[in-house]
């Protein structure tokens, strides 16, 4: 199988489970604090970033720009993988050669 998909997959799936990591954490967190403090936050949130308007550029500015960092962050989980892989493989190589 080719190395660099199953990189891709491995980087793929480990951001998959940060964001799993998070979200539980954050329902751990409000499990805790309970119902109202979580309402109360939500009132707030409102109040401060829903309520208001807000322009389409100003959307599709923020998408591109999480869009962007996502990707970064998976070429760069991809790019280190391949290389790790590569290092890695080339000492096997080396060690199974001079044996």
């Amino acid at each position: 199988m080719n190395s660099r998909v199953v990189i891709k997959g491995l980087a793929a799936t480990s951001l998959g489970m940060v964001l799993s990591k998070s979200i539980d954490v954050d329902y751990e967190r409000w499990h805790r604090l309970g119902r109202d403090v979580f309402l109360r936050y939500q009132a707030h949130r409102f109040d401060r970033y829903m309520a208001g308007h807000h322009s389409g550029m100003g959307h599709l500015t923020a998408c591109i720009v999480g869009a962007l960092l996502v990707c970064l962050l998976y070429e760069g989980l991809t790019y280190i993988g391949l290389k790790a892989f590569r290092v890695i493989y080339q000492k096997i190589a080396i060690q199974t050669a001079t044996e």
